[in-house]
């Protein structure tokens, strides 16, 4: 759900000046490889910091997380470090759960250990927040680096985040990004916390739009590029492949208008795709495959941008094939994947 047109233009003439007060909460597990990155980019915020408190919460790292937090934390005063010995629910969603109670503040942003934020992340959150919306998310793209994993990586959140805002935008939000997302405190205990959403581990921010639909919620996805919060990709095959099954595993919970909606789209695609290999029987069987592949092409060509991507043109079609035939096998995996917070 969505404000009106006339707020949602509104948004644009709001000063970036804002009183609105937020707490950015960053859940951590053994993360000492990727946190001096994200320091770099949290130093760099542009907001009054007495309009805004830091809270890294760590889940009983084994590696030097704790330590490297408690030196970057030193000294600020709106920065801080908490433990999440006392979760009460599995996973990253209690670790959430622990910070959002121990947050002063009435607005909520939250991003993960391996991302970087960008200078005017919360002006432009509290631009929204200030015109009424009450769960917003924002572009979350892949580094994009050399290497084929990287690049398809790159390419598949290109498709999957292209798909969710093109759903969003027709009033049919079903998917979003923890890693870059925003709500107000009393919108989230209206929803019951995350404990609504503990039927599986993932999901802090799918399942989260499930139960915003359900009550109502007025959710807002923002495509400004001064808002877009990048993250490193999967080193390996495996990695990717797990991030993907636990993904998908997610969607087994979605609203039932969301899985036929998603179905359709998906199998018509599969359909389109496919259908070269009746090509021995008629030649016109070829037509229906080259359309797909043209206008996907031509859709990935105009949205790279949006994403900082770079994709070369003649790559983008093999990559395609691929992206289908990745959904068939994740699709499949989901079943049997067991779920795990780290």
């Amino acid at each position: 759900m969505q404000l009106d047109e006339t707020t949602n233009n509104a948004v644009n003439s709001v000063s970036p000046k804002s009183d609105i007060e937020i707490s950015i909460l960053i859940p951590v597990k053994n993360e000492e490889n990727n946190l001096v990155r994200l320091f770099e980019s949290l130093q760099n915020i542009d907001y009054p910091p007495d309009q805004f408190e830091l809270i890294f919460i760590d889940d009983n790292s084994d590696d030097k997380s704790s330590d490297l937090i408690k030196k970057f934390t030193e000294g600020k005063y709106n920065f801080k470090l908490i433990n999440a010995r006392s979760k009460t629910i599995k996973g990253k969603k209690g670790v959430l759960d622990i910070g959002i109670k121990d947050s002063r503040f009435d607005f909520i942003l939250q991003t993960d250990a391996d991302c970087i934020v960008p200078p005017d992340w919360l002006k432009i959150y509290a631009k929204y927040f200030d015109a009424g919306y009450d769960l917003i998310f924002g572009l979350a793209p892949v580094i994009q680096s050399s290497g084929l994993l990287n690049n398809f990586i790159c390419f598949e959140n290109c498709r999957t985040q292209l798909l969710v805002n093109s759903f969003a935008k027709i009033g049919l939000p079903y998917s979003g990004a923890a890693r870059n997302m925003g709500y107000k405190k009393q919108t989230l205990l209206k929803l019951g916390g995350f404990a609504k959403t503990a039927e599986t581990l993932s999901g802090d921010d799918d399942l989260l739009i499930r139960e915003a639909i359900k009550n109502k919620v007025s959710i807002k996805f923002i495509t400004e590029k001064k808002a877009m919060v990048k993250t490193v990709s999967a080193e390996t095959i495996s990695q990717f492949l797990n991030q993907k099954a636990r993904h998908v595993s997610t969607s087994h919970k979605y609203l039932i208008i969301h899985k036929m909606m998603l179905s359709k789209w998906h199998i018509l695609n599969l359909i389109l795709l496919f259908s070269i290999f009746l090509s021995p029987i008629n030649s016109l069987f070829i037509i229906p495959f080259l359309i797909k592949i043209l206008f996907d092409t031509l859709l990935v060509k105009s949205y790279e941008k949006i994403l900082d991507y770079k994709f070369n043109v003649i790559v983008v079609p093999f990559y395609q094939i691929l992206y289908e035939c990745l959904l068939i096998i994740t699709f499949f995996r989901s079943f049997r994947f067991k779920n795990r917070w780290k």
